[in-house]
């Protein structure tokens, strides 16, 4: 443990670390066990394993009926169990520990969302690189928003992706159908003729829907300055400022209403009720309504003073800088001071022009925790040609390359402009 230092909640209202609960699958091994006992008995069945004195008849079918039920209820129920652990949770200088024990590195974790559950503890979700998740139990809701940050995972510090179901649910629902009815029927044909060839047929199918369905998957950006959402080639980004609510829902399917202020709602699928979201949908909700809170609603005087209007970068860059310097301070105008903006830089809300000039004057004679900062404020931006431009103005080494950086930042405008597709669908549920 040497080196580990105390997770800080909030204003580091302990020093012992956090308490909370761990939630540990137990159905890995149990499941494989159930499954291969499940492909065993079908494949004897079928006569592709033999089965001494097997042969076909009505009872043998149904009892290969029961079989296959039974098996599929035990897996099901098997992976259902989760072991509860109290304990501990510590963060390190490059790893995550539980009771002293390393769970994870700090680079591996790639998502954190919090599922708040109506009569129950909220659950910290901790999504991992190649697909692996570490569940929290947490007492509060403040507590996991306070985790997240500490771990610098929420949408203050930097962009959460997510890669969900496509908008397409018809299309998917459709797909679904048609590889389940290929399928059965070439389990049926496999049964009565037991010959491979329409097992391998199924197989192919549901391969192929499986590509399918990977390839039209939907990818949801929750940042700071809004939500952007990106299916089969469209592209859309909604502001928070558009946002009225965002509601998990579990009807049919599951998923996320994003209800805007001009009365449209957004749906983002997460899941079927058979598939189950693991909260997800509950914590991209979550995540929204909690950087919709934490965003700026009004236009500073520092904010209005660092618009670009249209200026040349060079003539931009060198008023901006007259003003934070105070070379133009007078009774009627003050200098611009370096907090102000600072405000305006990590301000979601701001007009992204002026949050890109706060960026160009900071940069100037920044030191290395105030790029450090810089870096965390642009990637927590989901509107790509903000990032791109407070990125560029963060790694410019001249004046001439931060003017380009500047410069560029129009080109892409204009390009986006004339090259913009339509916006990404809304989906249905």
């Amino acid at each position: 443990m040497c080196g580990v230092r105390i997770l800080t909640v909030r204003d580091q209202l302990t020093k012992e670390g956090v308490a909370v609960t761990r939630l540990v699958p137990k159905w890995r091994f149990h499941t494989s066990l159930g499954l291969a006992a499940l492909f065993w008995f079908f494949f004897a069945q079928t006569g592709m394993i033999p089965v001494p004195g097997g042969g076909w008849s009505i009872t043998h079918g149904v009892w290969l009926a029961i079989q296959i039920v039974g098996l599929l209820a035990v897996a099901l129920l098997i992976s259902q169990k989760q072991k509860v652990e109290p304990g501990i949770l510590w963060i390190g200088s490059k790893h995550l520990f539980f009771n002293h024990a390393e769970i994870c590195t700090l680079a591996d974790i790639r998502n954190v969302y919090l599922a708040p559950k109506k009569g129950a503890k909220p659950l910290l979700v901790l999504q991992l690189r190649r697909g692996r998740t570490i569940r929290l139990g947490v007492d509060t809701i403040e507590l996991g928003h306070a985790i997240a940050e500490a771990l610098e995972l929420d949408p203050t510090h930097r962009v959460a992706t997510f890669h969900l179901p496509t908008f397409y649910q018809r299309l998917r629902a459709f797909l679904f159908f048609l590889t389940a009815v290929v399928g059965f029927a070439s389990l049926g044909a496999a049964v009565f003729t037991q010959s491979i060839y329409p097992l391998a047929a199924a197989l192919i199918g549901t391969v192929v829907y499986l590509a399918l369905v990977r390839l039209a998957r939907s990818r949801v950006e929750v940042a700071a300055d809004g939500v952007r959402l990106s299916c089969l080639g469209k592209r859309r980004f909604i502001a928070h400022g558009e946002i009225e609510s965002a509601e998990a829902f579990r009807t049919g399917s599951m998923g996320v209403h994003v209800k805007l202020q001009s009365g449209e709602t957004v749906v983002l699928p997460t899941a079927t009720h058979a598939e189950g979201d693991g909260g997800l949908s509950l914590g991209i909700a979550d995540m929204i309504n909690t950087a919709r809170k934490g965003r700026g609603d009004h236009a500073s005087r520092e904010e209005s003073l660092l618009v670009r209007r249209g200026r040349t970068a060079s003539k931009w860059l060198v008023e901006i800088r007259r003003l934070a310097a105070g070379a133009n301070a007078d009774h009627r105008t003050a200098p611009i001071e370096p907090d102000q903006v600072w405000r305006v830089l990590e301000n979601p809300a701001a007009d992204p022009s002026a949050r890109i000039g706060a960026a160009a004057v900071l940069v100037e004679n920044a030191t290395e925790a105030d790029r450090d900062r810089l870096r965390i404020a642009a990637k927590a931006v989901a509107l790509p040609n903000l990032r791109i431009a407070m990125e560029g103005v963060v790694s410019a080494n001249d004046e001439q390359s931060l003017v380009e950086a500047l410069e560029a930042v129009e080109e892409r405008k204009k390009s986006a402009v004339r090259t913009s597709g339509g916006s990404a669908p809304t989906g249905g549920s």
